[in-house]
C-alpha cells in the first residue's frame, strides 16, 4: 500500500467545495468555506461569486464536466493539469467557453493563497503523518487479499480539501482512492472506510450491469451496493470496526438490523453479491 499527496488537485478540490452540486458528487462544504475564509485574511480574491456563476452549466452538463474531479490525478504538475483541461476532447466548444476556460481563472486566482495554505498544512501534519499512514496501513492490510485477487493494488491520495465522500481513480497499475486526510482521530474510520469504500466500488459496480450515472438512480443504486458489501466484507475480516462502520453509514439508529433495512437490496443482486463475496472470501490465505 502507498500514499501520495498532490497540491494541484487539492486546488480543484478546494474550489469544488465552494460550488453547489445537484447530485451526489457534491462537495460543497459551509465549514470548509468558514475555515477556510479565517485563513485567508486578506487576500483579495473572492472565489463564492465566481464559482457560482459556474454552477448552472456545470449541473446542466455535469456528465461531462464531472471528469474533472478524475482527470488532476493523471497530470503531474499544475500547468499540465490546465493544458488538458484546455484540450480534452470529451469537452465541447461550449463546455471550455462556459466553463472550462472560467474555471481555470479561478483556479488560478485561487492558487496564490492555497499553494500556501497547502504547504503550511503539509508542515503542519508532519507529526501525525507517519502514525495516520501506519494506522491505514495496519487496517488495510486485512484487506489485502482483495486487493490480490482483483490483481491491483491500492494506493491512497491523501486529499486536504476534500470535503465529504471520496473518489476512485484506475490508474498507473494501481486503484486509487482519494480520501481526506484526517487531521483528527475523530475522522479517521471515515477516511478509512471510504479508502476501501472507493476500491468495492470497482467490483460492486460491474454486478449492475449498467452504466451508473447520476440521472437515471442508478449511482444511488451502486452506492447501496457498495455499502453493504463493504459491511459484509467488515464482518468476515474485521468485526471490530463494525459499529464504527455502522455509526457512519446509519447513524440516525447505529443498530445491525436497522443498517440492513436501510441498505436492502433485491434478492436478485444479492444473490449477486453473495457468490462475488464467497469467491473474494475463499481466496484468503
Amino acid at each position: 500500500m502507498t500514499f501520495t499527496y498532490s497540491k494541484h488537485y487539492d486546488l480543484v478540490f478546494h474550489v469544488l467545495a465552494h460550488m453547489k452540486v445537484s447530485n451526489a458528487s457534491n462537495l460543497y462544504d459551509e465549514s470548509y468555506i468558514n475555515w477556510i475564509s479565517q485563513n485567508k485574511k486578506d487576500y483579495s480574491f473572492d472565489i463564492i461569486p465566481a464559482i457560482s456563476s459556474l454552477e448552472k452549466y456545470y449541473n446542466e452538463n455535469f456528465e461531462r464536466l464531472r471528469k474533472i474531479n478524475f482527470m488532476p490525478y493523471y497530470y503531474n504538475s499544475y500547468e499540465v493539469m490546465k493544458n488538458q483541461f484546455l484540450s480534452y476532447e470529451m469537452f465541447t466548444m461550449k463546455d471550455k467557453k462556459y466553463f472550462i476556460e472560467p474555471f481555470i481563472y479561478i483556479l488560478d486566482s485561487e492558487s496564490e493563497f492555497y499553494f500556501r495554505y497547502w504547504d503550511a498544512t503539509t508542515e503542519h501534519i508532519i507529526s501525525t503523518k507517519r502514525d495516520i499512514e501506519n494506522y491505514f496501513i495496519e487496517k488495510l492490510s486485512k484487506f489485502a487479499f482483495i486487493f490480490e485477487y482483483y490483481q491491483q493494488p491500492l494506493k491512497i491520495l491523501f486529499s486536504y480539501s476534500i470535503t465529504k465522500n471520496g473518489r476512485g481513480i484506475i490508474g498507473d497499475s494501481f486503484f486509487v482512492s482519494v480520501v481526506k486526510y484526517p487531521f483528527s482521530m475523530d475522522y479517521i474510520h471515515y477516511s478509512l472506510f471510504f479508502a476501501l469504500h472507493e476500491y468495492t466500488h470497482s467490483f460492486t459496480n460491474p454486478l449492475l450491469q449498467k452504466q451508473i450515472n447520476m440521472s437515471d438512480g442508478s449511482h444511488y443504486q451502486s452506492e447501496i451496493l457498495c455499502i453493504l458489501a463493504d459491511y459484509y466484507l467488515i464482518k468476515a475480516v474485521d468485526e471490530t470496526l463494525l459499529p464504527n462502520y455502522i455509526n457512519i453509514f446509519c447513524n440516525e439508529k447505529p443498530e445491525e438490523d436497522e443498517f440492513l433495512k436501510k441498505y436492502a437490496i433485491s434478492d436478485e443482486l444479492n444473490i449477486l453479491l453473495q457468490d462475488e463475496l464467497k469467491k473474494i472470501l475463499k481466496s484468503r490465505k
